[in-house]
């Protein structure tokens, strides 16, 4: 999966495409890049489409071995971020 948009909060497409275990690459924007954190199949890509577009070949040339949804249950659920952002506001 590609993202490539200007503008984003939190790209709800990220959390839907690591549910399905499929590879992300996303430009830096939003919190893209926390999203991504570690992750060995994905990356934040540069918006240079050569740059892009070297790394992007380089990490589908490896054994997919990344089980995301797995090793991202918790971190991305709804109802955990949703519960993380009340309590940022509890603890203002």
């Amino acid at each position: 999966m590609f993202l490539t948009s200007d503008e984003e909060g939190s790209p709800n497409i990220i959390r839907e495409a690591l549910a399905l275990n499929k590879p992300v690459f996303s430009v830096n924007v939003g919190d893209a890049s926390k999203q991504l954190q570690g992750l060995k199949n994905s990356s934040i890509i540069s918006r240079d489409p050569l740059e892009a577009a070297k790394l992007i070949k380089s990490k589908l040339e490896l054994t997919y071995t990344d089980n995301s949804r797995d090793s991202l249950r918790k971190r991305l659920d709804f109802v955990e971020l949703n519960w993380r952002v009340v309590d940022q506001y509890i603890h203002l």
